[in-house]
């Protein structure tokens, strides 16, 4: 599948999406991908060949009205990462909370942190 040549790009969603979103597409996509191409008048993160790749790092309830449409008529896969480790860190009254976000097999993890 491939995007429409006439239609044009846009990139809002690249805009929006927060660093480790952008760190797990990075990682995913393979030669040949496309990115962020419009299907069926959603944003699709990762388009390869016939199967549209989402990846999803906030809540699972956000993208469902998303994928119960695209699943009609398309193989989709959603990735969804899962924290492998919780931490806090008190840096001079500062309290960083996060976590370590599995992202690969072999030892590659992407470090989500947020300020309270």
């Amino acid at each position: 599948m491939s995007a429409d040549p006439s239609a044009p790009r846009r990139h809002i969603a690249t805009l929006r999406e927060g660093p480790l979103h952008a760190a797990l597409k990075a990682w995913y996509q393979q030669p040949g991908d496309e990115t962020e191409v419009p299907v069926d008048g959603r944003q699709i993160d990762i388009v390869r060949g016939n199967l549209l790749v989402e990846i999803q790092t906030a809540g699972i309830g956000s993208i469902r009205g998303k994928l119960e449409r695209l699943v009609r008529d398309h193989p989709v896969r959603l990735v969804l990462p899962v924290p492998v480790a919780r931490w806090i860190v008190r840096v001079g009254g500062l309290r960083l909370t996060g976590a370590i976000e599995a992202v690969g097999t072999e030892g590659n993890a992407v470090l989500y942190v947020a300020s309270t």
